[in-house]
């Protein structure tokens, strides 16, 4: 019962889940490793890279970063594109800042990187030192806006609580690190600034946390331990808002700039494969075809790695499921 066999090269699972009304679901994961070649193309990794559980967080989950979110959510309203890397100065002299920058299918998205700098205090007012030059630095929410105020423990950014340059006051700010990552269009010292990334977003972060649903005394006494009727499926979306796609296109075009040692943009298009599933259930066959649910680009390592995913509907057959097999078909030119 519920054997698994993969003839494919890349990592897969199967397993049993349930839906927001408790359904039972029979839930089947591919995950594609991939190496992008110079001339743009892609081949397979001779490593591939493992389905991941559950969320797996830099250090404390409460004050760092999102490594990786878990592969086996039951539902993804749309895919997700990720990027995790070192952002590095261009031919590797010393910069006081440096643009990187996420292109999708004509979808832009660009930051802006500083050097190490922080809070001073200038003719009363503060504000920004001038950035320290520097040459390479991990893409990461810890040095985006966000973090702890530094004197009530209690206060957050909740939106990204693994930052920095948050504070109730900002004269408690002063001295302190300063924000090293900002979109090109909203200052870290600007009236409303935003965390700026290209990694995953967290459960427990705004806005994410609000597509979680109402955990009320309602809830308590008519759905525990089901998920409340208000939740919402975007919420297993976990990259930043402006990186999610209802859909994309075969072989969608992705440039990254600002993220290879060499100076060079990493250019390629979303590998393109054809997974199949054949599920047996008692005596009978059901074929089923997974979806691509996110796209995790690696520049450091010039890889991608791409994940396909399947929820099938197994409300009393759970325990007649025999064997999910994973194919992969070639397709007709």
């Amino acid at each position: 019962m519920w054997n698994l066999s993969n003839s494919t090269p890349y990592a897969a699972i199967a397993t049993l889940a349930a839906d927001r009304d408790g359904h039972d679901l029979w839930i089947t994961v591919v995950k594609a490793t991939f190496d992008v070649v110079p001339d743009g193309s892609v081949e397979r990794a001779a490593e591939q890279l493992p389905v991941v559980f559950a969320p797996l967080f830099a250090g404390d989950p409460s004050r760092s970063s999102l490594l990786a979110e878990s592969d086996i959510d039951y539902a993804k309203a749309g895919v997700d594109v990720l990027v995790q890397g070192t952002v590095h100065a261009p031919q590797g002299k010393p910069a006081q800042e440096v643009l990187v920058g996420l292109d999708v299918d004509g979808r832009r998205k660009i930051l802006r990187v500083h050097g190490e700098r922080q809070w001073i205090r200038r003719a009363g007012i503060v504000g920004l030192s001038e950035a320290q030059l520097f040459t390479e630095m991990p893409l990461t929410y810890e040095f985006a806006f966000g973090g702890f105020d530094p004197v009530d423990e209690n206060d957050h950014d909740e939106r990204n609580p693994a930052g920095r340059g948050y504070a109730k006051k900002s004269s408690r700010l002063v001295d302190r690190p300063a924000p090293r990552i900002e979109y090109v269009d909203n200052r870290a010292d600007g009236p409303q600034p935003r965390p700026a990334g290209f990694g995953p977003v967290a459960r427990h972060w705004l806005p994410r946390r609000t597509l979680a649903g109402t955990y009320d005394d309602k809830w308590k006494e008519e759905r525990l331990p089901l998920l409340p009727t208000d939740f919402d499926e975007r919420f297993f979306l976990a990259a930043p808002e402006d990186q999610q796609f209802t859909r994309l296109p075969q072989q969608a075009l992705v440039r990254v700039a600002g993220m290879s040692a060499d100076g060079s943009q990493l250019t390629f298009r979303i590998p393109r494969i054809a997974l199949a599933l054949n599920i047996q259930i008692g005596n009978r066959e059901v074929n089923r075809r997974p979806s691509l649910r996110t796209v995790l680009v690696l520049p450091d390592s010039r890889r991608v790695v791409v994940t396909y995913a399947d929820a099938m509907p197994c409300s009393g057959e759970k325990f007649s499921i025999v064997d999910t097999e994973v194919v992969e078909k070639r397709f007709i030119q």
